[in-house]
């Protein structure tokens, strides 16, 4: 199925001859969490094509130190849909997204969300759905069992997060918290908590870092730790 996105993408860039903006977005990430057997390193890479107010976004992730027995070089694919509105004083966003994660040869997880956001002055407001798929690839052959799919529907997306300056400032600096990231979006009882700073270099170069810090079972009487990961990367607009 996610070839078939990545043909529809590539064509649709081929035919459209119309005036358009692109922009490169490249992060690593680098943490530890109780799961990962040690500290992990990864690699995201994103390119948007904006046509008005339509963007079309296609990512990759590669895992370029991960230390559990069963993982993968490339791990994640990322294919979004975004509609801009712009609105007096704000900016509503409307998204159609679907990832990929490969956990190991054995397990494969399909993600498909709706996510609206509506941007301030300050605050950035997320909410939406979200539906999984896990495959367990091999289960079959092995352990006899017949069912290769578990199902996760309509799971709630959300997400705050506050600015301290103007969102389209020069620099800015913005704390959060939320059930989503890149190639992620946890349960809702799951949220996370982030920091982030951006610097723009430039009208075409921004550069950006973050540090998120992940809980278990938030929602429950204690919340244990899980893991912290740090985020640094580039945003180029090309055109």
């Amino acid at each position: 199925m996610f070839k078939f996105f990545v043909l529809v993408f590539a064509c649709f860039l081929f035919v459209i001859k119309m005036e358009a903006q692109y922009r490169l977005q490249n992060h690593f990430d680098v943490g530890k969490t109780k799961s990962s057997n040690g500290f992990y390193l990864s690699n995201s890479s994103y390119f948007d094509y904006t046509l008005k107010n339509t963007t079309f976004k296609i990512g990759a992730r590669v895992d370029l130190i991960e230390q559990t027995s069963f993982n993968r070089f490339f791990s994640g694919l990322d294919i979004l849909v975004n509609q801009k509105f712009p609105l007096k004083k704000m900016e509503l966003n409307l998204s159609v997204e679907y990832f990929m994660n490969l956990y190991s040869q054995w397990i494969t997880e399909n993600n498909g969300a709706i996510l609206g956001i509506l941007k301030t002055k300050h605050f950035e407001w997320l909410a939406g759905l979200h539906f999984r798929n896990i495959h367990f690839n091999k289960i079959e052959n092995e352990l006899n069992f017949n069912n290769r799919n578990i199902y996760e529907l309509w799971n709630l997306v959300y997400g705050i997060k506050y600015n301290l300056k103007p969102i389209d400032s020069k620099w800015n600096i913005g704390i959060g918290i939320t059930n989503k990231d890149y190639f992620v979006i946890n349960q809702a009882s799951n949220p996370m908590i982030y920091l982030d700073g951006k610097y723009k270099i430039k009208s075409q170069l921004t550069l950006f870092a973050e540090m998120w810090l992940l809980k278990a079972g938030v929602m429950n009487i204690s919340a244990n730790y899980y893991g912290l990961f740090l985020r640094a990367g580039v945003l180029w607009n090309i055109k």
